[in-house]
């Protein structure tokens, strides 16, 4: 067995004297320092406090673009729904909006909606008394009504009229009243 002998201790360094005017010197330093330090510590509190305002107006405005972005797209959906009523003859094209489930309404991977003609068409046949007969090319899209011709029949003149034709017509107007 061997024994080792301890480590030895190191000395103690010893502590050097300052002189008064040395020890002022020094603490004037040191209170400079700890001005110098107290400044960094405000403009790091400041900076993190304008990085905060900043991040929460940023966080602000991207919550008001969400809510304006789901209020055009709801608006833009019920307009293209309120389009697929009256191309389908929807009597009251709010009434049919309404009743549409907003939620089965599919989108593609552009976002535009791919299935409304088929909502519509479901509704109609689950609720044909929303509906009117569909309108006719020569009709206009606000009514179902047939528009009048264009060219009413002329009356015709008495002028231009034979005897016969005059005492006919004058016999038929005396027979109304």
């Amino acid at each position: 067995m061997t024994t080792e002998a301890p480590p030895a201790a190191t000395p103690a360094p010893t502590a050097r004297v300052y002189t008064e005017a040395e020890y002022v010197a020094l603490q004037a330093k040191l209170t400079a320092a700890n001005g110098e330090a107290a400044g960094y510590r405000v403009d790091r509190d400041q900076h993190k406090t304008v990085a905060e305002l900043r991040a929460a107006e940023v966080s602000a405005a991207a919550a008001k673009l969400a809510e304006v972005s789901t209020v055009a797209e709801a608006r833009i959906l019920r307009a293209e729904l309120k389009a697929a009523a009256v191309s389908a003859g929807a009597a009251d094209a709010g009434d049919v909006l309404a009743l549409i489930d907003r939620d089965a309404v599919k989108r593609d991977a552009k976002g535009e909606p791919v299935n409304l003609a088929e909502l519509v068409a479901e509704l109609k046949a689950a609720k044909p008394y929303l509906f009117t007969k569909p309108a006719e090319p020569a009709t206009s899209s606000s009514s179902t009504e047939k528009k009048p011709d264009p060219k009413a029949p002329a009356a015709k003149m008495a002028r231009d009229m034979t005897d016969e034709e005059y005492k006919a017509q004058k016999a038929e107007l005396t027979r109304r009243r």
